[in-house]
């Protein structure tokens, strides 16, 4: 088990006050909301910039904000040239809006499978996933009628790993963006009620592997993600990522806001990555953030 320093900790016991940083248009798309500071918070340290992921000996599970997808008319063929040069087998995307692009998207990829959220009305969830690998049994939306805490339900999946016959139960998360005080206090609700929901599941059966991941448009000194900190019995996977001052989202105040959540299934190594040097040339084509990768075996 991970643990987060003491210095964690103690800020997730204070509330801190957030203001708005969006300079889009649209409505709740995944902008970051910093403290209400000016003070410096150092340097950020830079993503793994790498044409390779995946390999034959390892699992790895990631979650990836694609924002808007598909942004270009060239987001569709770019994504397919970095899947394939990634090799990942688990992917929980955000920001879909066009589920037939993801479909497209999934059959110009050879061995990969797509499957959407059916709530919402603005922005899906998602998962790409290699075929050779998962075994997808089951899939539904959460929270359906919560649309004013959850704006886009939950996704969750049961999928069974096909070389260690594991079965994993993988949530994947978007909620509420905007730094303002009822954007705050509608994600302090909606993490409350997803750890309600997952302790549910965990008294029907205490031995579930579970993974929750997404973009929670919150960082780890926000209180809001004290449901998944505090003597949780949950390992924040992107905690040492936090402490060692990494980011996800790179537009305006660099921020790790995309977090992987993990109980009863151990990753190895989580890193942030980027298949480009230039990260103006990846938001350009892709997305204002970056994938946060889970390594297993």
């Amino acid at each position: 088990m991970k643990y987060i320093s003491s210095t964690l900790l103690s800020v997730l016991l204070l509330t801190t006050a957030c203001v708005e940083t969006s300079t889009k248009d649209r409505p709740d798309v995944g902008d970051y909301n910093p403290p209400d500071s000016t003070e410096d918070t150092g340097p950020r340290e830079e993503p793994l910039f790498t044409k390779s992921i995946g390999t034959s000996s390892t699992f790895e599970i990631a979650t990836w904000n694609i924002e808007n997808f598909p942004k270009s008319t060239s987001t569709v063929p770019t994504l397919a040239e970095i899947m394939k040069s990634w090799q990942l087998d688990l992917v929980a995307v955000q920001e879909i809006e066009s589920g037939t692009e993801l479909i497209r998207l999934a059959d110009s990829l050879d061995g990969y499978q797509s499957l959407i959220s059916e709530g919402g009305t603005f922005m899906k969830l998602g998962f790409l996933y290699r075929t050779d690998s998962i075994e997808v049994i089951s899939q539904k939306d959460l929270f359906k009628s919560q649309g004013y805490i959850f704006p886009r339900p939950a996704l969750e999946i049961q999928a069974r790993i096909k070389q260690t016959d594991e079965v994993l139960t993988i949530i994947s998360v978007h909620l509420k963006a905007k730094g303002d005080k009822k954007s705050q206090e509608r994600r302090v609700a909606a993490n409350k009620m997803l750890k309600d929901y997952v302790d549910t599941l965990i008294s029907k059966d205490p031995n579930i592997n579970l993974v929750i991941l997404g973009d929670f448009n919150s960082q780890l000194d926000q209180p809001e993600m004290s449901p998944w900190t505090v003597g949780s019995g949950f390992e924040v996977e992107t905690a040492e990522l936090w402490e060692d001052n990494f980011y996800s989202y790179f537009v305006g105040r660099k921020s790790l806001i995309d977090h992987i959540v993990t109980r009863n299934f151990d990753l190895k190594e989580v890193k942030i990555a980027t298949p480009y040097e230039d990260l103006q040339v990846y938001e350009e084509a892709i997305s204002d953030h970056l994938p946060v990768v889970g390594i297993s075996y």
